[in-house]
């Protein structure tokens, strides 16, 4: 699954033990988008990874959960630590069909992380990371591994935390109005793109790639936690993957 983070400035587009020794990182190209995976203890002591974005320094999402739980309550996440990792910058042009460019610039910097339990049999999880000029993004690749050739999807642990109550546009039916409200007022099965105001200057949008063979997104607030959202999981059908990747 590959989440993207896009900011927006002014006019311009945006859009204790652990398994790390230190928090691995990923720059954008201009150097001002950072991307940051680290492996922390949660309250109940399990190791789990999360990743935070900075723009300029400033922090547009605190570090907030990443992973899965699948059907049969196998977590991919919790309990993982980093066994391989790797870094590689991208510098690309495509043609759309139709729009208002005739060439489009695909340029990012990309870490790409293996997350493995210590515990037999030693699931797998791969979460890539991209860092664009224009924004952030993140994907989760289950490999084809021993015993997990073929598996349901139950709950997606992904969160993005705020730093602080921002407005934010949210809609909850295609082609409805937007409201203006607080990221506390946010209710259940809220659309995407969710644009949030960070502040007069800065706004960030929670987006989604490549919904082709899982389900759509929508977004909650995440019990427990304040300005932070998750995927509905009303919204959020389970489904079947082998080898399975999903962007967002």
């Amino acid at each position: 699954m590959r989440f993207h983070l896009s900011i927006f400035c002014g006019a311009l587009l945006l859009f204790a033990e652990s398994g790390l020794a230190q928090p691995l990182e990923v720059r954008s190209p201009d150097n001002n988008l950072v991307i940051t995976l680290s492996c922390d203890a949660q309250a109940q002591g399990s190791v789990a990874p999360f990743w935070s974005v900075t723009w300029k320094e400033r922090a547009i999402i605190l570090p907030s959960r990443l992973g899965l739980t699948l059907k049969d309550g196998t977590e991919l996440g919790a309990g993982m630590r980093v066994s391989e990792s790797s870094t590689q910058a991208h510098d690309t042009t495509w043609k759309p069909v139709y729009g208002e460019q005739s060439q489009i610039r695909d340029r990012y910097n990309a870490l790409d992380v293996i997350l493995q339990d210590e515990h037999a049999p030693g699931r797998r999880l791969e979460v890539i990371f991209r860092a664009y000029d224009e924004g952030a993004s993140v994907c989760y690749t289950v490999p084809k591994q021993e015993g997990l050739d073929t598996f349901t999807i139950g709950k997606e642990l992904t969160q993005f935390r705020f730093s602080a109550n921002h407005i934010c546009y949210p809609t909850y039916m295609a082609q409805s109005m937007y409201e203006t409200v607080r990221l506390s007022q946010v209710k259940h099965e809220c659309e995407r793109p969710l644009t949030v105001a960070i502040d007069d200057h800065t706004y960030a949008a929670v987006a989604e790639a490549r919904v082709v063979d899982y389900a759509r997104m929508r977004l909650q607030p995440a019990a427990g936690m304040q300005w932070t959202l998750e995927p509905d999981l009303g919204s959020c059908l389970a489904r079947r993957g082998q080898g399975s990747e999903k962007e967002r």
